[in-house]
């Protein structure tokens, strides 16, 4: 081999060596490469070894004759690394301007570095291989085939002269294959030049690498020699690095055309190989052409589930395995699934044939979609989405029930949180925190396929969840008060997931109480209902038959607003009241008491919170079925609203249900007297002398909180914390009002223009003033400044420093403490009497005519405004200042917002002028 190498060079006569320059003697190369390589020198020395080593390659004559000395197979690896470099550099940076000659010669050299180069197989290191067979194949990127036309036919001659040879001639053809997209540089003429003749290639190409492939697998097997397995692993190694990088290029009949598919399936019982053989089946799969034979295809995933079979793959192989085999069937169902689906008669396959590995493969599919691992699990989300679709349009058969059931099975247990020990199963996480991030993510996926799962097959989707439920509600109440909590809500959320996602993707016709056109249909449609009646049934007496049972209570009541569309579709506006009825006088029910511990008492508020929301979700989807039976509805609510089984701010939630039911109410009289009776009784108490006594006292809010006050330590009771809360109360529920007001129907909104509503709203703007001034008086210097350093808490800017930190939590430094609770208190109380009032300005005649009427009223709603914050300045401007402005008659305009807008520029003018002095004085110090 060095024999013939050196002789290339002297054949090389003028043409690289050719050109004037100082001879570079090989000693002084290896000094400089091994000072380059040596940590240990000053990195002076290896800078200027480095300087050294890229001038050899200024000359090509030098850097050609240099390198066929250094790629001497005796010499250490860094000499032979550095010379193929030089060959390398001639090749990619100077080979347009080297002669024809000289081109010729490196062709001939780099066939030979290949032919006797480098060590024998097993000795020789894999990156001078590498650095080998990427001299041929650089150049045939450049020259083949036009100015190499005999390349691949050299290249099989040369795997007649041994292993090594052989190794090295598929390490180029796999180069060759991975550059063609690789090489960012390359035109693209000269790449489609390049797949042209590969194309033409592909046939021998494949049966070339199968008869390698075959030989030397077979060898592996029959042999007991340990270099002789180590040859023939190595060799299969080699052709299987080969398939995966022609798999992307060529086509699939060309694929196919030769043993490689059976010979892989083959490869996938050999421990040894079965890495890369999966590799090699996922590049086919994630072709996406359309262009697969299907008996060679449908043979080769019919092979896979025999080998799937029972002490098969599955239980050979580990999570690695198991997760690139989980890619490639998915990618092949959804690339591919047309070679299962069925099969051209000309091909021979029974109908039978197909249908069984049609059923057989869904079964895998549905399998590892429960894989414990969510990264496995994940996977087959594309295949199941695309199959899905396909049997929606009716592209495919319909699923058989059993794979329907399986896979309903494998992805509701996947609807639950995992748990610590998860962590085990999935190598891809490192911990808890990681795990719970993917399940988050991933969890969407699976409510989207049990959405479309509903859509194939409805009645065995709502069968399945209802017994599902049923189970679980079975389990929690015969384990009574030994149900772990955190463990039964993951569980029922899941459940509740698994309804949602379930009814969601149910066809509207199904739901529908008019019997379907279709026979099939219509007994679908009749199963659809009759597994509806009975879920609704079966969740309405489970919360009835255990009273006690809050937590079942808070489930149910989740879940009931998921059978909305099958009572909207049956027109049962009866059964949606009973439903709303049954939900509300849950209230006088579930209640907490005083001994209650933390635990019940969070039971509590859930259930009392899923009444709330849930009781508005029903009567606005069905509101018009529920207008015969307003009247029971309505009077239930104005009973709560009248006791005291309601807090403050579950009233904001009855009144937002009264005003839905009264949506479908068309007349605007009706309309009118509806809001005259729901704003009556909140208005009553808002202008009753308790609570103007209280909103009118500026210092009310802090009583005895002054220095040497009877709560200057921040402890003790707080006699004005139930007026504090009846006062928000008030407020939040006439923003309800006037919110539902503004935004609801047509016939709404012409009766909040109505003489009596405009009375009341006249009746509400001299305590909100009050309150306003009353707030924002706590703010002026001499007030604050008399505050002790325990109540100083309440001075907060909470606004900025959520904005700072997202983690911020108000308390954290000064705990539960009555100044913590004054500070949030003071802030939701100030958003909300400015959004009231801003909205009260949509109500021209109550809320301009009662200013115009009473002058005096500006003076509380100005006179505070010197002592706003920045923020308070910012939301009077957006919630209270902005719509006024809008909203204000022309007659008007000039006298009132000249007194509204006057303070404020004011202030806003006085805030930038300092904020601008401060910059200034900084900039100049």
């Amino acid at each position: 081999g060095i024999a013939r190498q050196e002789a290339g060079v002297e054949e090389a006569g003028g043409g690289i060596s050719e050109g004037e320059g100082m001879s570079v003697s090989l000693e002084h190369v290896q000094e400089a490469l091994q000072v380059l390589h040596d940590p240990q020198r000053p990195a002076e020395q290896r800078r200027a070894a480095h300087n050294f080593c890229e001038g050899v390659k200024e000359q090509d004559g030098e850097a050609f004759r240099l390198a066929s000395l250094l790629a001497a197979p005796h010499l250490p690896h860094t000499s032979r690394h550095f010379g193929f470099q030089l060959y390398e550099h001639l090749i990619t940076r100077r080979w347009d301007a080297l002669p024809e000659d000289s081109q010729a010669q490196l062709k001939l050299v780099s066939l030979q570095v290949l032919a006797g180069g480098t060590l024998g197989l097993l000795e020789e290191a894999r990156f001078i291989k590498e650095k080998a067979s990427q001299l041929v194949s650089l150049i045939a990127k450049r020259e083949w085939p036009a100015r190499w036309p005999d390349l691949f036919q050299r290249l099989t001659a040369l795997t007649r002269e041994g292993d090594t040879q052989c190794e090295l001639a598929l390490l180029v053809l796999r180069s060759i294959g991975e550059g063609v997209f690789e090489d960012d540089r390359m035109s693209d003429a000269r790449r489609n030049e390049l797949l042209q003749a590969l194309n033409a290639e592909y046939p021998s190409l494949f049966d070339f690498i199968f008869r390698t492939l075959e030989t030397h697998y077979q060898n592996f097997g029959a042999s007991t020699d340990p270099k002789s397995r180590g040859v023939s692993r190595a060799l299969v190694s080699a052709c299987l690095q080969t398939l995966e990088a022609y798999a992307p290029l060529a086509s699939m009949p060309q694929i196919s055309g030769s043993g490689v598919l059976p010979a892989l399936r083959a490869l996938l019982h050999s421990s040894e190989m079965r890495e890369q053989a999966l590799d090699v089946l996922l590049a086919i799969a994630s072709k996406k052409a359309r262009d697969a034979p299907h008996a060679p295809f449908r043979a080769l995933i019919q092979g896979i589930l025999e080998s799937c079979g029972p002490g098969g793959l599955l239980a050979e192989c580990g999570y690695s395995e198991h997760k690139r085999l989980c890619l490639i069937l998915s990618n092949f169902g959804a690339n591919h699934f047309y070679t299962i689906q069925g099969t051209p008669p000309a091909e021979g396959a029974s109908s039978d044939d197909c249908a069984s590995v049609r059923e057989g493969f869904l079964h895998l599919m549905a399998t590892f979609a429960g894989y414990q691992a969510l990264t496995v699990s994940e996977s087959t989300a594309q295949f199941w989405r695309t199959f899905l679709d396909l049997q929606a349009a009716e592209s495919v058969a319909p699923m058989p029930p059993a794979v329907h059931a399986a896979l309903l099975e494998a992805l509701a247990g996947k609807l639950r949180h995992p748990k610590e020990d998860d962590v085990d199963g999935d190598e891809d996480v490192s911990d808890f925190d990681e795990l719970a991030k993917l399940w988050a993510m991933t969890k969407p996926k699976y409510l989207d396929l049990l959405k479309r799962l509903a859509a194939a097959d409805p009645a065995q989707s709502l069968s399945y969840a209802g017994v599902r439920w049923q189970a679980a509600l079975r389990e929690y109440i015969e384990a009574g008060g030994r149900a772990d909590p955190a463990a039964a809500g993951d569980a029922f959320e899941a459940l509740s997931g698994l309804l949602d996602s379930t009814v969601a993707g149910v066809p509207a016709w199904a739901f529908a109480s008019a019997p379907s056109a279709s026979a099939a249909q219509e007994c679908q449609r009749a199963q659809v209902v009759g597994a509806c009646q009975a879920l609704t049934q079966m969740l309405l007496e489970a919360e009835g038959g255990n009273p006690g049972e809050i937590f079942i209570a808070g489930a149910v009541f989740r879940s009931l607003p998921t059978m909305i569309p099958f009572l909207k579709g049956q027109s049962n506006g009866q059964g949606a009241a009973y439903i709303v009825t049954r939900m509300l006088s849950r209230f006088k029910t579930i209640r907490w008491t005083p001994s209650d511990d933390a635990a019940r008492r969070g039971l509590v508020l859930n259930a009392r919170r899923r009444i709330s929301t849930s009781t508005v979700k029903v009567a606005q989807a069905l509101a018009r079925e529920l207008l015969p039976h307003r009247g029971e509805v309505t009077a239930l609510a104005q009973e709560l609203l009248g006791s005291d089984a309601i807090t403050s701010d579950e009233v904001a939630h009855i009144y937002e249900l009264l005003f839905v039911l009264s949506n479908p109410v068309p007349s605007v009289e009706e309309q009118a007297a509806f809001l005259h009776e729901v704003m009556s009784a909140p208005v009553s108490e808002w202008v009753s002398q308790a609570t103007t006594d209280v909103v009118s006292r500026p210092q009310a809010w802090l009583q005895g909180t002054e220095v040497g006050g009877v709560r200057e330590s921040g402890q003790g009771g707080d006699p004005l914390k139930d007026p504090r809360v009846k006062c928000q109360g008030t407020i939040m529920t006439l923003l309800c009002i006037v919110r539902r007001c503004i935004t609801g129907g047509s016939a709404l909104r012409a009766a909040a223009q109505s003489p009596s509503v405009n009375e009341q709203v006249s009746l509400v703007l001299p305590n909100l003033a009050n309150v306003i001034h009353s707030i924002h008086s706590i703010w002026l210097p001499e007030v604050r400044a008399g505050v002790s350093p325990a109540w100083q808490g309440i001075y907060r800017s909470v606004e900025y420093e959520v904005t700072a930190d997202p983690e911020f939590r108000l308390g954290e430094d000064i705990g539960n403490s009555p100044a913590a609770e004054m500070c949030t208190w003071l802030r939701h109380c100030r958003d909300s009497a400015y959004q009231l009032l801003g909205m009260l300005c949509s109500f021209k005649a109550g809320f301009y005519g009662a200013i115009e009427a009473n002058p005096g009223l500006l003076r509380p709603l100005t006179s505070h405004i010197p002592a706003m914050e920045n923020r308070h300045l910012r939301q009077w401007l957006r919630l209270v200042v902005t719509p006024m402005a809008l909203n204000c008659p022309k007659h008007l305009q000039e006298a009132l917002m000249g007194a509204v807008l006057a303070p404020v520029l004011a202030l806003a003018y006085g805030r930038l002028s300092e904020g601008y002095g401060a910059m200034q004085s900084r900039n100049a110090g």
